[in-house]
């Protein structure tokens, strides 16, 4: 565990993730995803973008697994799942800032612990 900032941060976990928020126009965020299975950040435009790219990286490292599987009638094949390797350490992750706003970070629970980036009340800085 880290202590960042009075938070416990599990730096070991493998869907350790640092959103950076960079805008808000109108209540829509757009920033920067980190992890550490890419050098560069995953940018997002909208917060549907943000939840895509959280959703496929998630599927891609198998962690945390889906909890349901979607059915259909029609038989479609499977896009193969992609096996990603770690490039940096996780430790540079915590390190990211955000342009404008504060950087939230997400535990291995997938809850939100700082910066709360989909909270209503959030104010624009």
């Amino acid at each position: 565990m880290n202590k960042e900032e009075g938070l416990n941060i599990n730096i070991s976990a493998p869907n350790l993730i640092s959103v950076c928020v960079d805008t808000s126009d109108r209540g829509e965020f757009s920033g920067r995803l980190y992890q550490c299975y890419s050098e560069e950040p995953w940018c997002f435009e909208n917060v549907v973008q943000l939840l895509h790219l959280m959703d496929k990286l998630y599927d891609c490292i198998s962690y945390p697994q889906a909890s349901t599987e979607s059915r259909s009638f029609i038989k479609r094949d499977k896009e193969p799942i992609l096996k990603l390797q770690k490039k940096i350490p996780q430790e540079t992750i915590l390190k990211q800032k955000a342009v404008s706003q504060p950087l939230p970070y997400m535990s291995n629970t997938g809850r939100m612990l700082r910066g709360r980036v989909m909270y209503s009340g959030w104010k624009e800085g």
